[in-house]
């Protein structure tokens, strides 16, 4: 069975004066919260580290499952 490439993602700084962070893949689609989008200002802000840290640890994983399954 081929293996699959996993999706990468990452977190990328929006803003200059107020810092908020999204989540977004290398195809330019983001995460709303709820799912990936092509729209961009459909993204999900964050405004806290912590919150955006657990996010994106509970996302890889639930990605790691998928890819599993």
């Amino acid at each position: 069975m081929p293996h699959k490439r996993p999706s990468q993602f990452g977190v990328q700084i929006v803003g200059k004066r107020w810092l908020r962070f999204i989540i977004a893949k290398q195809r330019q689609q983001v995460w709303t919260g709820n799912g990936w989008s092509d729209s961009r200002s459909d993204a999900l802000l964050y405004a806290h580290v912590d919150v955006i840290r657990a996010d994106f640890k509970n996302l890889k994983r639930q990605l790691r499952q998928a890819e599993q399954e």
